[in-house]
């Protein structure tokens, strides 16, 4: 059985697991657009291949993992496992979700089978999975390279899979800068790195941010605000954290829709050496500077946010 949430995990160990049959005989169902029956299943489990070769089958969705099975699909199922073809790899899959460890057919199928069972990967297993992955791909990527397309991916297989197809579309051989280029930083990521350089009162890194972010064709006032939440985003977590909650609460408190507890973490980076009354100052500043740019044209919009980099970075 191969289930779990990450999809693409699951497909790797699919293909892992069906590379050393021939694409003829390797065959599939489809439970997840109607009924899989048992019978069907053991029966074509039990055939010689179009060869008389070994035979590979996946069953996806198979849908009496996720119902109540009568009496007679037990037995013929129990019947399959005690006694299964030698001449087939049947696999049970579900991509995106789990199967049903409760379920009738769950139980009879785990007494003699392997289980590979994939949930989200932690930092440290996604970046070798990664490393793993992108050094299987007929391309030529510089070590700066991978590890932009790593930090670019933010433990998401399937962003990772996604930057990888981009890249192999442009050529074999790819740089630094062209895995900056075609595999563009998140908005939040580049917003979290301008907060840390105003934090760290690195003026020319802020400016170099804030050019960046213009580079998106953004508008300041837009910045403004995504810079105010980010900004409260801090104090609430700072917040939250002196009063005892530890990172997976704080994560569920303020991102409730989120399984993820990056942005926090990300958040502990910063609030280092950044207090609340500082994050408070910062937000007046942020005040100020929005009524400003209201006020004038494109010009002395640029004008306003350089000078607001320039104060909170300590040097006006």
């Amino acid at each position: 059985m191969v289930y779990g949430e990450d999809y693409f995990l699951v497909d790797d160990k699919l293909n892992e697991l069906s590379k050393k049959y021939p694409k003829y005989a390797v065959y599939s169902f489809d439970g997840s657009n109607g009924e899989t029956p048992v019978a069907q299943i053991t029966e074509a489990a039990r055939s010689q291949s179009l060869f008389g070769e070994a035979s590979f089958i996946m069953v996806r969705h198979p849908s009496f993992f996720f119902r109540k099975m009568e009496e007679k699909e037990k037995k013929e199922l129990e019947n399959y496992v005690n006694d299964p073809s030698f001449n087939c790899d049947l696999v049970f899959y579900e991509s995106g979700a789990t199967l049903p460890a409760n379920s009738s057919a769950y139980k009879i199928v785990v007494k003699n089978a392997r289980v590979f069972a994939f949930g989200k990967l932690k930092p440290w297993e996604f970046t070798d999975y990664a490393r793993g992955y992108i050094s299987s791909l007929p391309l030529k990527i510089s070590r700066q390279g991978v590890d932009l397309i790593i930090e670019r991916s933010r433990g998401d297989t399937g962003m990772l899979h996604l930057n990888c197809k981009k890249l192999m579309l442009y050529g074999d051989t790819c740089t630094e800068k062209v895995v900056d280029k075609l595999c563009p930083a998140e908005l939040d990521d580049d917003i979290f790195k301008l907060v840390n350089a105003i934090t760290e009162k690195d003026l020319s890194r802020a400016f170099y941010y804030l050019d960046v972010y213009e580079q998106m064709n953004q508008n300041y006032s837009y910045l403004i605000s995504v810079l105010a939440n980010q900004y409260r985003f801090l104090y609430t977590v700072s917040y939250l954290r002196d009063h005892g909650m530890n990172t997976a609460q704080i994560a569920k408190e303020v991102s409730p829709k989120s399984k993820s507890d990056y942005r926090v973490k990300k958040a502990y980076e910063t609030l280092r050496v950044l207090n609340r009354t500082d994050i408070l100052k910062i937000l007046d500043k942020l005040h100020l500077t929005d009524k400003a740019l209201k006020s004038g044209d494109q010009i002395a919009a640029r004008q306003h946010m350089a000078r607001f980099l320039l104060e909170t970075a300590g040097i006006a």
